[in-house]
């Protein structure tokens, strides 16, 4: 909690803060969304977190008709190698690549509301930045899925 007070205060100095959402460590013991399980983003003037207020974490009612987009995993389709980042409402789409993502965005295919997560150091238009976060993310997305597959075993 402290380190959050710290770095929101640091973010405020350049801008109003009103909305958050979770990150974290794949192979961490913590999960970032348990804070607020005791805490009251409220209190620090956030008005919504999504895993929360779209989602559902904590107890929330879930909101159905969000489109949930991520990059976690260095894809838009990488729900089998994320480990904390995924949402219990049903999603039936399923984009491979940023080129169909766009052609569907083009010709009208993508829902009324979405939520888009993304993490833009993976995506460098500098060919040995991008080679460096796709052979790095292609690793840990290998070690995610033996996390995701030995906790599935173990129960």
């Amino acid at each position: 909690m402290d380190l959050f007070q710290l770095n929101l205060a640091k973010f405020q100095t350049l801008t109003p803060i009103k909305t958050m959402s979770m990150d974290g460590c794949p192979w961490s013991k913590f999960n970032n969304l348990d804070m607020w399980l005791h805490y009251d983003y409220n209190s620090f003037g956030i008005i919504g977190e999504p895993y929360f207020d779209i989602f559902g974490a904590g107890h929330k009612k879930a909101v159905e008709d969000v489109f949930y987009l991520t990059d976690t995993g260095r894809m838009w389709n990488g729900d089998r190698f994320s480990v904390r980042d995924k949402v219990a409402v049903n999603q039936l789409l399923d984009y491979k690549s940023t080129y169909e993502l766009i052609d569907a965005a083009g010709k009208g295919l993508l829902p009324n509301k979405i939520m888009i997560t993304t993490h833009p150091q993976r995506w460098s238009s500098n060919y040995f930045e991008w080679l460096y976060e796709f052979l790095m993310q292609g690793s840990k997305n290998l070690i995610k899925w033996l996390l995701v597959r030995i906790r599935y075993w173990c129960g």
